[in-house]
């Protein structure tokens, strides 16, 4: 699953409402099943935990994408991943940052390397955060 721009915010309302009524009934789930005329097909478990953390980073604001967990991405698919350009992921490819593979004319993308890549980059960024409140509550830093 990837962030990119925010969602519509009635989207985003009903990915609230959706949270809030499976939190008020409690997991694990009961049997779900997609209904509509006619229709009643019940979801695997799995499935059913999948779309709840969706509907979790939705209600949050955050666009969802599903994402294949296949071992390997293509450059395209690490950019859009980590929400940067195609030419920022090459570069942290030649700087062996993150770890891919060559297969004729195309690099393939570690998944666990970018993924341990983007969790670094979020535990920074939450850092630096976290010092720029701390040196402003100490009055070192002016908004």
């Amino acid at each position: 699953m990837s962030v990119a721009n925010p969602i519509p915010s009635d989207i985003q309302l009903l990915a609230q409402s959706s949270t809030e009524a499976i939190e008020r009934h409690g997991v694990p789930l009961p049997r779900v099943s997609l209904v509509g005329d006619g229709l009643d097909c019940p979801l695997p478990p799995a499935v059913t935990e999948h779309i709840v953390r969706m509907l979790h980073l939705m209600a949050d604001g955050q666009e969802v994408e599903v994402v294949p967990a296949q071992s390997e991405l293509t450059i395209r698919q690490a950019a859009k991943f980590l929400s940067m350009s195609e030419t920022r992921v090459i570069r942290l490819l030649d700087d062996n940052i993150i770890r891919y593979r060559q297969e004729g004319d195309e690099r393939l993308v570690d998944r666990e390397s970018m993924l341990e890549y983007d969790q670094k980059k979020k535990r920074g960024i939450s850092i630096l955060a976290e010092i720029a409140r701390e040196s402003q509550e100490m009055g070192l830093y002016d908004l």
